[in-house]
């Protein structure tokens, strides 16, 4: 059995994403009543992702970094586009997951 080890400043980052993901989510099937609503949505967070992605990173921002990663990879996932999605977790995840 192999345990992982996380300092405290990796915790509350991937506590901070995980969080993150939570409340675009949910709130987002509550809100969206149809399919084509929550699409639109989705459409809206790609748009604006690469912004917001370059402001994270001039920013030095790590934690808005990884959730801006990771709520453009639930667009993605939405959208069908897989792949894309998973290589975007991917990154979020990594940025959570090294030292503060």
């Amino acid at each position: 059995m192999k345990f992982i080890t996380i300092n405290l400043g990796q915790q509350k980052r991937l506590l901070t994403v995980l969080f993150c993901i939570a409340t675009i989510c949910f709130p987002l099937k509550l809100v969206a009543q149809n399919s084509e609503t929550l699409r639109k949505t989705y459409q809206q967070i790609l748009e604006s992702y690469p912004a917001n992605l370059a402001e994270a990173r001039s920013q030095g921002n790590r934690t808005q970094e990884a959730q801006v990663l990771s709520s453009a990879g639930i667009a993605y996932q939405y959208l069908g586009e897989y792949q894309k999605a998973l290589e975007l977790y991917q990154q979020a995840l990594a940025i959570a997951s090294t030292p503060a």
